[in-house]
């Protein structure tokens, strides 16, 4: 296990290293051509990116290492914060809505993938007595969103986009209306019976969601 930890740490310095070579002068910048301009746009977002989904990933687990069943012992209130979003918005220098933005982002990736097979594996080969429990799944119908996010074909900013515009299931699975959700998608009535949207329905309108996503920016995918 230590030696995934070093390459993981080995990882992050060399690509700190090649950031920091990348020239940020503007006598260079300006000497591109528009071609070269939008090659090198596309090709820092695609690192910010990788980046992102990277830096989400620690975000949630900073979230569920910091859940409020912890109480004190949570890592965020450990480190004298409140909230992991104020953790994470204070070691970042993000604003408040980015960091919030990170941790969504990294719950849904982290329900998309800790319960794969291969992260299984990964937890059963740790030394003795550092196995960590089997997380819950918390947003089970943005599993496919987490997937893209963590195969580097949706952004982070589109992840949340979907996430907002779907809110959350207003019924159960046999359509009985729920008692807590926000329901953002709405509930209706019919034959006198209550229905409502189920987690299984917010799935699949997550699934058309991504299919579209490929062709629309964040603030367009959110409308």
């Amino acid at each position: 296990m230590a030696s995934v930890v070093d390459a993981f740490t080995a990882s992050l310095d060399a690509v700190r290293s090649a950031a920091a070579a990348i020239p940020a002068e503007v006598a260079l910048i300006k000497g591109l051509d528009h071609e070269a301009l939008l090659t090198s746009l596309r090709a820092l977002s695609e690192i910010r990116r990788i980046v992102d989904v990277r830096t989400s990933l620690i975000a949630g687990e900073i979230s569920y290492r910091s859940r409020w069943d912890l109480g004190y012992d949570g890592f965020a209130q450990r480190e004298g914060f409140r909230t992991p979003e104020a953790l994470i918005q204070h070691e970042t220098g993000s604003t408040a809505r980015g960091a919030l933005t990170l941790v969504h982002a990294g719950t849904m990736v982290h329900d998309a993938l800790v319960h794969d097979a291969m992260v299984h594996d990964a937890l059963a080969e740790r030394e003795p007595g550092s196995e960590l429990a089997p997380e819950p799944t918390r947003e089970p119908w943005l599993a496919a969103v987490g997937a893209a996010v963590a195969a580097g074909v949706l952004t982070v900013d589109a992840a949340n986009a979907i996430r907002s515009g779907l809110g959350e299931p207003s019924a159960d699975a046999t359509g009985a209306a729920g008692t807590d959700a926000a329901g953002a998608a709405g509930t209706g009535t019919t034959g006198g019976g209550v229905t409502g949207v189920t987690g299984d329905d917010l799935a699949a309108a997550a699934h058309t969601l991504l299919g579209e996503a490929a062709t629309l920016d964040a603030d367009r995918l959110l409308k």
